[in-house]
Order: C-alpha cells, then sequence, then structure tokens
C-alpha cells in the first residue's frame, strides 16, 4: 500500500489525504447537514445512538444508502453499558471507508462532534498511513478540535484492528491526560 500525505487545510478543518485526495471532516450532528452542503461532501459516517438519529436531518441523496453508513452505538467508555461499541461495528466502519473512492470527502460525526467521532478519524488516519503516523493524526486533533476526547472504546477496538500494539491508546490517554493537567483552576 503506497503511502499518503496528509495536506491540513483551514476552516472547518479536514484532512485531505493523498492524491487524488479523501478528505475526512469531523463534526457535530448539528453542523451535519452544513459540512455537506457548503464542503460538498459526498459521504456520511454517522456514529450515533438510535434515539441521537432522530435530530439528524440529511440532504435526500444521502438517505440511508451507500453513500451514508449509519453505526448505531452510545458514547459509554466500557464495553459493560447499553449499546456500547463494538469491535465488529468499527471493523465494519474502517471497511467502508477503505471502499470509499479516493476523491471522497466523508463527514465523520456523532452527536457532539466531541467522542466517537474523533476517535473514529483517528482510525481512518491510522488505517490510510500506518502506526507510525499516530503523533500526526493526534497534533491534528489537538489544534483543529481541541474539544476532542477519544472515545477510549472506540480507540481500544482500532488499536487492535489496527495491530498498532497499544500504540494508538497510549497516545489517546497522553493528550487527554496533558488536557486535565492544562486544565486553568479557579481560585475559590
Amino acid at each position: 500500500m503506497a503511502r499518503r500525505k496528509v495536506q491540513i487545510l483551514a476552516d472547518p478543518p479536514f484532512f485531505t489525504v493523498g492524491e487524488p485526495n479523501l478528505k475526512i471532516t469531523v463534526t457535530d450532528v448539528q453542523s451535519v447537514g452544513v459540512q455537506l452542503r457548503f464542503r460538498e461532501a459526498t459521504h456520511v459516517l454517522s456514529l450515533m445512538w438510535k434515539d441521537e438519529f432522530d435530530d439528524l436531518k440529511l440532504p435526500l441523496q444521502f438517505d440511508k444508502n451507500e453513500f451514508w453508513l449509519q453505526l448505531e452505538m452510545n458514547d459509554v467508555p466500557t464495553a459493560n453499558h447499553v449499546g456500547a461499541p463494538t469491535k465488529e461495528q468499527v471493523k465494519l466502519g474502517l471497511d467502508w471507508v477503505k471502499a470509499l473512492p479516493d476523491d471522497a470527502h466523508l463527514v465523520v460525526h456523532c452527536w457532539a462532534g466531541i467522542s466517537r467521532s474523533t476517535a473514529m478519524a483517528l482510525g481512518i488516519l491510522v488505517q490510510k498511513h500506518g502506526i507510525e503516523y499516530i503523533p500526526q493524526a493526534i497534533e491534528w486533533l489537538q489544534e483543529n478540535r481541541p474539544i476532542a476526547c477519544p472515545n477510549p472504546l472506540v480507540i481500544q477496538h482500532l488499536d487492535e484492528l489496527l495491530e498498532c500494539r497499544g500504540l494508538l491508546n497510549a497516545a489517546v490517554e497522553k493528550m487527554i491526560g496533558a488536557k486535565i493537567i492544562a486544565f486553568p483552576r479557579r481560585s475559590v
């Protein structure tokens, strides 16, 4: 597999991967329609729980067809919760993205654009570039999606599926730990 380069583009942030360019946008449920209309997105990957889909409004061309993959998963940190993301769901998402045309513009979203979607975007980049790209993917996420807090269970599944040997998991834990340490303290 040939390595692809990533070009980081400006607001709203998205990845441009390779030549021709696969673009990846990470967003929340309220911004999906805007991303589809103004960024000329071609495919949508939705990572939400059942009732969250009720608030999702997509243009008609994305109405549950080959351009839209819906994965019903709750934003929970461990497998013992109702609707916890499964390894099979994460694999289905990775396989679906791998089969997209090289010039696709993929919008990856969850309810808030913080946890499930950011985790999946990291996995997509690692799938495209290999585990040596983990630091660059984390850096992009920190710079362009500062609210990102990738779902730990999705990250665990990605780490296993992409054979990262704990490197993706450790990088995300370090990123989240740095946010907690850097959080400004209020004086009482």
